[in-house]
Formats: structure tokens, sequence, C-alpha cells
């Protein structure tokens, strides 16, 4: 987390923490409904690190009752990892919360695991990935670059963006989610990925994050036509789309737009989008100076294949 606070910082936080100690306790320690320990997920953790770490480790959590009994209620697995680490201990750390009732245990239980937590965003897990030297982050950070977008924790901080350090037509280098990304150079290739990134970056200057399905559909078309191949279709082609974007605005507009228009499959949204593309091009005034046999021979064929497989 940044050390900035984002959003609006003006409230007040009451210190709870008068009931609160980290001791050492008997290792077995009675539980309270926690979920099962299994050695499937004790052997990942240690897989991670190659071992027991000491400094990843945390103490687990015991709450104890108004007549002194002590129960473990969140970090079972951490107590297995601890037993398993120091075979003879017969103490470990823990933090101990006094509590009124069970009934409270409980609420702490949901609070810690459930409502009480951020869990990590893809790309915020992906930059760490790439510093931590992951030879995978670090070639879909390469891809980035060469496509003129990042991915960022937004914070400005060093190191907080990983990928292109500039844009494609300028200073500033586009967000994009790492998902999304990875997952159209899976299907597309980087070259139209640079392609649709290009157009994108050139159409809507106003705008500094590429939206996702509409890179995914105009990659999509840019790898399975011959929009690119030829100057005349080329050029009408980015008139189209400068016309949408003046006519809907935002990138997502004009997304959804082309995904409705595509039949807005489930989990094919950019072969959706890229079907929409390709409709609404043959619709719009900008290709009517190609002719209708330039129109078939660049689009039909992918076309068809994608009415195919959206079953449209």
């Amino acid at each position: 987390m940044s050390i900035k606070l984002y959003g609006n910082g003006s409230f007040v936080v009451n210190n709870l923490n008068k009931n609160v100690q980290v001791i050492d306790i008997d290792v077995n320690i009675p539980s309270y409904l926690n979920r099962k320990t299994e050695s499937q997920t004790i052997k990942k953790y240690i897989s991670c690190v190659g071992g027991f770490h000491r400094g990843l480790w945390q103490p687990p959590l015991v709450a104890e009752l108004p007549d002194g009994i002590r129960l473990l209620f969140d970090g079972d697995h951490r107590r297995q990892l601890w037993k398993k680490a120091f075979p003879n201990a017969k103490t470990m750390p823990v933090q101990v919360i006094k509590v009124d009732s069970l009934k409270q245990i409980s609420e702490l239980f949901v609070i810690i695991n459930k409502t009480g937590r951020k869990s990590l965003s893809s790309d915020e897990v992906f930059v760490h990935q790439v510093h931590s030297g992951d030879q995978s982050a670090i070639q879909d950070s390469r891809n980035l670059a060469k496509s003129g977008l990042c991915v960022s924790l937004g914070t400005g901080e060093k190191g907080s963006s990983v990928g292109a350090t500039s844009g494609l037509h300028n200073n500033t280098a586009w967000r994009v989610k790492i998902n999304g990304f990875r997952n159209t150079v899976q299907k597309t290739g980087l070259g139209p990925v640079i392609d649709a990134s290009n157009l994108i970056q050139k159409t809507w200057t106003n705008e500094k994050v590429a939206q996702n399905e509409l890179l995914g559909g105009l990659a999509h078309v840019f790898k399975n036509t011959g929009v690119l191949g030829d100057k005349s279709i080329s050029s009408a082609f980015e008139s189209f789309i400068e016309a949408m974007a003046v006519a809907r605005g935002k990138q997502r507009n004009v997304a959804s737009d082309f995904k409705q228009r595509g039949g807005s499959v489930v989990n094919m949204h950019e072969e959706s989008v890229a079907l929409g593309i390709i409709e609404s091009f043959y619709q719009s005034p900008q290709r009517s100076t190609i002719s209708k046999n330039k129109m078939s021979s660049c689009f039909s064929g992918y076309k068809k294949h994608l009415k195919n497989k959206l079953n449209q």
C-alpha cells in the first residue's frame, strides 16, 4: 500500500487495542470453528519460499473469553507450520484478543477473513512479480513497453509502474489491465496488440487508459483481416473509429456498442467486439469509397468465422 492516503481522509479511528497482547502459549491450544487444516496448503506455503520463513510467519489469533478460556480462531495452518519448523517447541507466539462471547469470536473471524480485508488485484500482484524477477511477468512487461502501455499501482511512487515509460504518441504511457492485455497477446500475438494500442492512443488523446475489450477487439480484427494491408481500407477504417469516438465519446461507450452489435457472448467479449466492429464498419459512411469486392476480400472470411464461433 502507498504511504499516501487516497480519498477522503477526514474520519476518526477509535483505538480499540487495550485488550490485545502478544504472548507465548501452549502450541496445542484448542481451536474454535476453524477450517480444515490441510497438508496441501502447508506444502504450498513452504514451496513458495523453500521452507519456513519466520519473517513471513505471523502469530495466530487467539480469543480470550471472560472466564479465561482461550481458543485459537484464526491460524491453524500457521500453527502447523510452526510445529513442523520447531518440532520440539512446547509454545508459540500468538496474539490474544479479549472477547465477550463466542459470538464475538465468529464476528472477528468474518471481519478478518472477509469484510475487513482488501484482496490484492491482478495488477498489484503483477507489479510485484516483475520486481521479484519473475521471468514470465518480465516478458509481459516488455510486451507492454512495446505497446506503449503500462500497469500501474496509481501512486506515482518510484517503481509503481511497469512496462512503457511513454506512450506511442506522447510522453505518457497508457495504463491497461494486465489480465486482459495478457489474454489478448496470447490470442492474437503482440503485433496486432501494438497496432490496436496505436490506434486507440491516436484516437482517444484525452484518455490515458486503454479499454481492454476495445484493445482486444481491434487486435483480433487486425490479426485476422487485411485491413492494415490496404491503404484505402486502413484509412477508411481509421476514419470510422475516429467518427465512433466523436459520436459516442469514451472508449468504454464505443466498446459497449461494438460488443452489443456482436452479440455480447459470455466469455467471448473480445470476439463480440471484433464482430461488432466489422458489422458497424460495413454500415458506416466511411466505407462507401471501398468496393464490395475489396470489403469482401478483406473481411468476409473472418466475419463468417466469428458468426459461426459466436453462433449468430
